[in-house]
């Protein structure tokens, strides 16, 4: 589902978890914030103004399990 805004940008919405832990295979924890899931990757990012912003990504590969999180629907800015 895309919708515009007052700007005219074209959003479309995506699911993200937040407060998610990730186990590493290595057996390391680490907590964040916000990230959302592709095939290949897990992409770490923020909520910024009502809308996900990524900035780093972390290899499915090196993921075991992904831990205590909540599921949401959130607007993400088309490129």
């Amino acid at each position: 589902m895309n919708i515009k805004n007052t700007k005219d940008d074209t959003y479309k919405m995506i699911e993200i978890l937040q407060n998610a832990t990730v186990i590493y295979t290595d057996g390391v924890r680490e907590q964040f914030d916000t990230m959302r899931l592709t095939d290949k990757w897990v992409i770490i990012g923020r909520i910024i103004d009502g809308e996900f912003v990524d900035y780093g990504v972390i290899s499915r590969q090196n993921i075991k399990e992904i831990n205590e999180c909540t599921k949401r629907k959130i607007h993400k800015m088309k490129l």
